[in-house]
């Protein structure tokens, strides 16, 4: 506020002492994020179709966000055991490789140049995916993992409405969002975990076992 006048000056239109110089700005308050509880994230993955729970678990467990997901094309996830060559990058084993995203219906680049990056598949991700490359449509190198109907990416607002809203107004969350599922993986990561390396992905994602608060794994 009190650096409006200053331009003003600097340009020419106003003179004088700065009207504003005693005024005193309150306390910006900034809402509190959401996090999904262990109990959430379960019963939200058992409430969704079969393709939205993949996409959840994987914004979950891996902090991918959901233009980055809607942008896969099928040769860039590797489901094998051996790297693989692709646009001359090689590309580890079990991994998604983020390098561009779909957003307000439009192929673009990635927003920050740390989300290019090699994203390693949970063991359940990897198997979920294997199934969907079975479907009859959209099985070329360069078609989206999360194809709609017309074979373009997945609508992330569409998602939003059909299936997130009412899964969460059910569940007695209605605030869910994608946002809320990227803020659910920082707070469920290991506490003694480099927060940087958990956000950019580069560590690899989590595993559904048995010895982890992780037991919301779908089945």
């Amino acid at each position: 506020m009190r650096s409006v006048p200053v331009l003003d000056e600097q340009e020419g239109w106003f003179g004088g002492q700065n009207p504003a110089r005693f005024v005193k700005l309150t306390e910006m308050m900034r809402a509190t994020p959401h996090a999904l509880s262990i109990e959430q994230l379960a019963g939200l993955v058992r409430a969704l179709p079969k393709t939205v729970r993949l996409m959840v678990f994987l914004a979950v467990m891996t902090s991918m966000n959901v233009a980055e997901m809607c942008g896969f094309w099928r040769k860039r996830i590797n489901l094998t055991e051996k790297p693989i060559i692709m646009d001359a990058e090689s590309f580890p084993a079990f991994t998604a490789d983020v390098r561009e995203q779909w957003y307000k219906r439009q192929w673009g680049s990635l927003k920050a140049k740390a989300r290019r990056r090699d994203v390693l598949l949970p063991r359940w991700a990897v198997a979920e995916l294997r199934e969907l490359r079975q479907r009859e449509k959209w099985v070329g190198p360069e078609d989206p993992v999360f194809a709609g109907k017309s074979g373009q990416p997945s609508c992330e607002n569409a998602i939003i409405k059909r299936h997130l809203k009412p899964a969460g107004a059910k569940l007695g969350i209605p605030w869910l969002s994608w946002h809320h599922l990227r803020h659910t993986f920082a707070t469920l990561a290991d506490p003694g975990e480099d927060f940087d390396r958990r956000k950019k992905g580069t560590h690899g994602a989590r595993e559904c076992r048995d010895d982890t608060p992780l037991h919301a794994c779908p089945q």
